[in-house]
């Protein structure tokens, strides 16, 4: 973590715990100490492999439509609510295809990374 509390690296993130560690405000209420392997699990499968893709594969997958990024998304169910404007359910591939290519050579950092089951199958994330 850098002195701003931003998170390059994949492998910073060692493990859910870490995560609350690095949190610049209170945690999350409703973290269920039952679902701690499935915040982990998330954390792993989802945050650390996109930065790791965005970080370290993606500048040699712009020219190929960004296609390892498609992985994390499930493009039917996908919302999105970014700098880009509000993108309803069902849309989210043509906004995928309109913006990523223009991020290929990126850089990605994360700060305050929550993620919070509300079951074993439901959880958000918060960043």
């Amino acid at each position: 973590m850098n002195k701003n509390g931003f998170v390059k690296e994949a492998s910073a993130y060692t493990s859910i715990d870490k995560t609350y560690e690095w949190l610049s405000m209170s945690k999350n209420k409703d973290h269920n100490p039952e679902w701690k392997v499935e915040e982990q699990e998330i954390l792993d499968q989802l945050y650390k492999g996109w930065l790791q893709y965005w970080n370290h594969e993606s500048v040699n997958d712009a020219v190929n439509g960004m296609a390892g990024a498609r992985r994390f998304y499930d493009f039917d169910q996908m919302l999105s609510y970014d700098m880009f404007g509000n993108t309803p359910r069902g849309h989210f591939g043509e906004h995928f295809d309109a913006i990523f290519p223009y991020w290929g050579d990126g850089q990605m950092d994360f700060k305050d990374i929550e993620i919070t089951c509300l079951s074993k199958d439901s959880a958000f994330s918060t960043m």
